[in-house]
């Protein structure tokens, strides 16, 4: 209770997203949510009245549970309502979307080059209701471009993002829908429209965003321009395979991605520029407002993204109360601050980068001045490394489970990769801005030379930390060991303040749960037994028993090593499997994969023969169609199969085919 007396905001906030967790998993219908919040709405009001007259506890307790019900249905409603918006463009997309029709789009952002193409966000405007659907247009021709802001015709089909097909895969789709990208069209031609739509003010944004990384591009190039353009302004579009592999492996993606971090340098950096504004009260007020301005104008060069936003807002809030003399607690201006975020887009409680930034900030605030005071460092260089190790520390206490759910990945050296990153990032970000100026003045050159060197130096210590075994450790947590390692770290914070008998208990219960959580993974693990049959232009079969895998393939296939690192990594990765072999594929006499498992054959035609003669007509017989065979083989596999109603898999339209089995 002292919490919440302490965090006010957390009695409304903590409600809300249950709410949206629970419409997550859950569809209420809309007639139940509007009789609930009648019925919250008229207690609220009767509930304060009785207590006015007789103030009893447990009439503030009901009290209170009104106004958390009332919270609850507002986060339920609003998160049921905007995936429901999200739903019906996926919808409409899908509906009108195919075709040659001519449409209008207008363009959010300049192009950017990626695979041979230039990816271009665009909106869809819908010529009969004025609607707009937001997607990604890849553009063939690289010399002819539409410009930020164009509104252009389009003839081409436009295709709603597909989920992924096989196990374990990224699923692009729900991550574009939750950016509000709908759709993907790749064109061919274009034409300019004589509809004019003004630039919004995020069409600005992007356009002051691409003229300064115009001006860094004159100075730097290659991957110290990458790194620089991501780190100032998070523009990551131009960032190498190798050198997003190195920074994730070391540790050290988050200097990366424009966070906190980053709008706490420029916080600190305006609040010390402005400090000669703090002669008079109305000098002070200008002062706060200057920075909260200058602050948010960043977050929208950086493109407004929910890390920048959260920290943006953060700031704002500690600049005001600062303003008014208030000590606020930190822990109320994370909840105000995420409360409005989730507001605009509730969807963003599931977004992995929320996420992460809101318990990395929690875990940093909670643990990072607990650390600090195990040791007190005598000297200037000492105190500060000491400082830099807890607050990394901190950091990776807070988000390791989370990191290990969503990226199976733990950086080994995060410590020794956070020592050299930080400090770095601070020169790379002051140094971006630096360079922008100097450009002015005409001494871009002198120090361009100097601030990609410094760049290529700490890019360099990045490779080799990436390098030193034993490197990344390939972990993986489930939801389960999700859930109970956060309820584990919550407990132990718990009894770093509060030091009792029951607390130690809770921590030590946790933890055997968690322990036996992982017995129990490796149970299951060994005892798992199945096929899966692949969708890939290479035919891919995977047996698997136990830990071990025989993955039959045709090893002669020109993007086999693509197929291995993008197919079917995911899906040992999600099933724990650490040890596979590759085997060629072996045709049967009859042209066709055939697999047996318990009494049960697989087949899986390859070749084009006489498929009426080839058919089993038997009960423990699965055909499967795969996408590596030809269509017209594919068209008369299928077209038999049905004429003669025997059960078949189509992994064309279905996805990947898997079955487990109790033993072989």
């Amino acid at each position: 209770m002292i919490f919440f007396r302490l965090n006010p905001f957390a009695r409304i906030f903590l409600p809300f997203i249950f709410g949206i967790i629970l419409t997550y998993f859950l569809f209420i219908p809309y007639w139940a949510l509007a009789i609930l919040f009648l019925g919250s709405l008229l207690g609220i009001p009767s509930s304060y009245l009785i207590c006015l007259k007789n103030d009893s506890r447990w009439i503030r307790i009901v009290f209170g549970l009104f106004i958390s019900l009332l919270f609850l249905l507002i986060g339920a409603f609003h998160f049921q309502k905007t995936n429901q918006n999200s739903k019906s463009n996926v919808d409409l997309v899908k509906r009108i979307g195919a075709g040659d029709d001519l449409r209008i789009f207008r363009t959010k952002s300049a192009p950017k080059f990626k695979n041979h193409t230039c990816k271009v966000d665009v909106e869809w405007i819908l010529a009969s209701t004025g609607q707009k659907i937001n997607g990604i247009a890849y553009f063939k021709d690289s010399n002819n471009l539409p410009e930020l802001g164009d509104v252009i015709s389009i003839s081409n089909e436009l295709e709603a993002f597909s989920n992924p097909t096989n196990p374990g895969q990224f699923n692009y789709a729900s991550y574009a829908n939750g950016n509000d990208w709908y759709f993907s069209v790749f064109v061919d031609n274009w034409y300019n429209s004589e509809l004019e739509i003004p630039l919004t003010l995020k069409d600005k944004f992007s356009a002051l965003r691409e003229y300064l990384l115009g001006i860094i591009g004159l100075y730097i190039h290659g991957d110290e321009f990458s790194i620089s353009s991501a780190l100032v302004f998070g523009e990551k579009a131009s960032l190498s395979p190798e050198i997003k592999e190195a920074y994730s492996g070391a540790g050290a993606m988050h200097v990366l991605a424009v966070s906190g971090l980053h709008v706490g340098l420029v916080y600190l950096f305006l609040k010390y520029l402005l400090s000669f504004l703090n002669r008079t009260r109305k000098s002070q007020i200008l002062k706060t407002l200057i920075i909260i301005a200058l602050i948010f104008t960043y977050a929208g060069i950086t493109g407004f993204s929910p890390s920048v936003t959260r920290a943006s807002f953060m700031f704002s809030l500690i600049a005001v109360s600062g303003l008014l003399r208030r000590s606020s607690s930190i822990y109320n201006i994370i909840f105000v601050s995420a409360f409005g975020m989730l507001l605009y887009d509730p969807r963003l409680l599931f977004s992995v980068s929320f996420q992460l930034s809101y318990i990395a900030v929690i875990g940093i605030i909670f643990l990072y001045p607990r650390l600090f005071l195990l040791w007190n460092p005598k000297t200037w260089l000492t105190y500060n490394i000491w400082s830099l190790v807890c607050l990394s520390f901190a950091a990776q206490v807070s988000t390791f489970a989370l990191a290990l759910y969503y990226f199976k990945l733990f950086p080994t050296w995060f410590l020794l990769t956070n020592l050299i990153v930080v400090p770095g990032a601070m020169v790379e970000l002051g140094g971006g801005f630096v360079l922008i100026a100097s450009h002015f003045i005409g001494l871009g050159e002198w120090v361009g030379w100097l601030y990609g060197n410094i760049i290529w130096a700490i890019n360099q210590a990045v490779l080799f930390i990436d390098s030193i075994p034993p490197g990344p450790l390939q972990i993986s947590f489930n939801g389960l060991q999700l859930f109970v390692s956060y309820l584990f770290i919550g407990f132990l914070f718990l009894l770093i303040d509060f030091p009792k008998k029951r607390n130690l208990y809770a921590v030590m219960g946790v933890f055997v749960v968690l322990l036996s959580s992982f017995g129990q993974e490796k149970i299951k693990t060994q005892l798992q037994k199945g096929i899966i049959v692949y969708d890939s232009k290479n035919t891919m079969v995977e047996v698997y028993f136990g830990d071990k895998s025989i993955i039959y393939m045709d090893t002669t296939f020109h993007k086999i090593k693509e197929d291995l690192k993008y197919i079917i990594a995911p899906s040992l990765k999600l099933r724990n499997t650490t040890n596979y072999n590759l085997a060629p594929i072996n045709l049967d006499s009859l042209g066709s994969l055939t697999y047996q498992i318990n009494n049960k054959k697989y087949k899986i035609p390859v070749k084009d023969l006489d498929v009426k003669e080839l058919v089993d007509n038997s009960q423990d017989q699965v055909y499967i169609l795969t996408s590596s065979i030809k269509p017209n083989v594919y068209r008369k596999w299928k077209s038999t199969l049905d004429s003669l109603d025997i059960q078949y898999w189509d992994i064309r339209k279905q996805g990947y085919f898997s079955e487990t089995h109790e033993g072989f």
